[in-house]
């Protein structure tokens, strides 16, 4: 399948799509910065996962949002806290987000875009993985492609 004429199609059925998040037109988001380019982000709070969930918290009180958004294609100066994302030969890890994020309250509601049939579901729980995770493979326009929803509580990989 050729990239581009996949991407183009997808575009031009965007309108088809579910919402993932059941956002509102008046639920503020905000654009979370897990780049090296956020000071804010310190050691401390890379290593801890409480510290770190706490700042997220924070940062979306303070500005007023029910969610915060992560950035796809971002250089993810938080996956060097753990050896999830390492290269296993010993080259460069990886580092580069390929997905986007949605951080919300504990149980918020998540669909898929599409329908799908679920491809596989795993408890990821090594330190900085992914957690409960359920990958759905969607059938598009005569094309195949999986969509990946991590971060989810265990009792969603249960039923």
């Amino acid at each position: 399948m050729e990239k581009r004429n996949f991407e183009e199609r997808l575009k031009a059925h965007a309108a088809e799509f579910a919402v993932v998040v059941p956002f509102t037109t008046t639920d503020k988001l905000l654009l979370l910065d897990f780049t090296a380019g956020n000071t804010e982000l310190t050691d401390e709070i890379l290593q801890d996962t409480n510290l770190f969930m706490q700042y997220i918290n924070r940062k979306l009180d303070n500005a007023g949002a029910l969610y915060g958004i992560g950035g796809y294609n971002e250089h993810r100066t938080v996956y060097s806290r753990s050896k999830v994302f390492d290269a296993p030969d010993g080259g460069e890890p990886r580092r580069l987000h390929l997905g986007t994020d949605i951080w919300g309250k504990p149980y918020t509601k998540v669909m898929t875009p599409l329908e799908g049939i679920v491809h596989s579901f795993a408890f990821n729980n090594a330190y900085g993985d992914y957690g409960a995770t359920i990958i759905v493979t969607h059938n598009f326009d005569g094309e195949s492609f999986h969509t990946l929803y991590g971060h989810l509580s265990l009792n969603s990989i249960k039923n």
